[in-house]
C-alpha cells in the first residue's frame, strides 16, 4: 500500500483537483481514507499473492491487469495499482511471500530462540533421538500455523469485502476463496 501510495500520489491529487476539494475537505477525505486502510492491506495482500481484488462490475486489479472504467472519482480509488509489465518483478513479487516464509521458517527452526535444531546432533547416537523429536515438534508447529493463516486469511479476507450501492458496485474486495488458495 505504501509503494501504491507513493507511485500513485498524483492520481489522487488530480482526483482532490477534479472534485474541486479545498484544503479542509483534502484533510476530511484523507482522514477517511486512511478508514479504508485495513481494507486496502487486505486487498494488496490478495494482489501480491496474486489474488487480486476488484470493484464491482468496475474495476479489477491483479499482478497482470489492472482496468477500470467509470469508477467513482473517490480520492482513495487513486491509489490502486496498475498492473506490473515487467515479468522479472511480477515473478518477484509472487516469489517474495514464499522466500520470506521458508527463510523465516528455517531460522525458527535453526535458532535458539526457536526450536533450536542442530542438524550435527543428528550423527551423535545420543543426540539423534531427541532432535529427530524436536524437528518433527517444529514440522508439526509449522502445519499448525499454515492452517491457523490460512483461517484467519479467510476470515480477513471476507470481513474485508463490502459494498457500496446495489447495482455496479455491490461487491467490493476479494474473491474470498482465490485469495485465501493463493496465500495458503
Amino acid at each position: 500500500v505504501i509503494v501504491w501510495s507513493v507511485r500513485n500520489h498524483a492520481a489522487v491529487v488530480s482526483l482532490f483537483e477534479l472534485s474541486g476539494m479545498e484544503t479542509g475537505s483534502r484533510i476530511l477525505t484523507t482522514v477517511a481514507m486512511l478508514i479504508w486502510l485495513p481494507n486496502v492491506m487486505l486487498w494488496a495482500v490478495s494482489w501480491l499473492f496474486g489474488g487480486g481484488f476488484a470493484i464491482g462490475d468496475l474495476a479489477s486489479f491483479t499482478l497482470w491487469l489492472g482496468q477500470s472504467k467509470e469508477l467513482p472519482a473517490i480520492p482513495v480509488f487513486g491509489i490502486l495499482p496498475e498492473p506490473v509489465s515487467s515479468e522479472l518483478w511480477r515473478t518477484v513479487a509472487l516469489n517474495a511471500p514464499l522466500a520470506i516464509a521458508a527463510l523465516v521458517g528455517l531460522l525458527a527452526v535453526f535458532l535458539p530462540q526457536g526450536f533450536a535444531c542442530r542438524p550435527l546432533n543428528i550423527r551423535n547416537a545420543s543426540t539423534r533421538g531427541p532432535v529427530l523429536v524436536s524437528l518433527i515438534y517444529s514440522a508439526g508447529a509449522f502445519c499448525l500455523s499454515a492452517m491457523l493463516i490460512s483461517l484467519a486469511s479467510t476470515l480477513l479476507f471476507a470481513l474485508s469485502n463490502g459494498s457500496l450501492g446495489d447495482h455496479r458496485l455491490a461487491h467490493i474486495g476479494v474473491d474470498v476463496m482465490a485469495s485465501t488458495r493463493v496465500v495458503g
